[in-house]
């Protein structure tokens, strides 16, 4: 299974991923709901992620997590960056816009 294209449908209650091959046909399709527990923990290891692979650099990012780690536990900042991440990617889908790192 080859995507080139993945689409996201955010609704008020649920919203709708699929994915779409070089050739346009739809390669899958899910309906997920509002508070769906996969999507969060993907969501979770995801900022995990980056948590480690930020420790190498210095931006703005590394900053702002910094901070939040010196306030409270690991697994907390992990979670305040992927509702971060999650907040971002719903405005750059719903305004239809190329992400501009700042």
């Amino acid at each position: 299974m080859s995507i080139s294209v993945l689409g996201i449908d955010i609704g008020k209650n649920n919203f709708h991923l699929f994915g779409v091959d070089a050739e346009g046909k739809k390669v899958f399709r899910n309906k997920l709901t509002r508070g769906d527990s996969y999507v969060r923990s993907l969501l979770a290891h995801g900022a995990r992620a980056v948590m480690s692979r930020l420790k190498n650099q210095n931006d703005q990012c590394k900053k702002w997590v910094d901070q939040l780690n010196s306030r409270s536990h690991s697994n907390i900042a992990a979670v305040g960056l992927a509702n971060k991440l999650a907040r971002i990617a719903w405005v750059i889908m719903s305004r239809q816009e190329v992400y501009r790192a700042i």
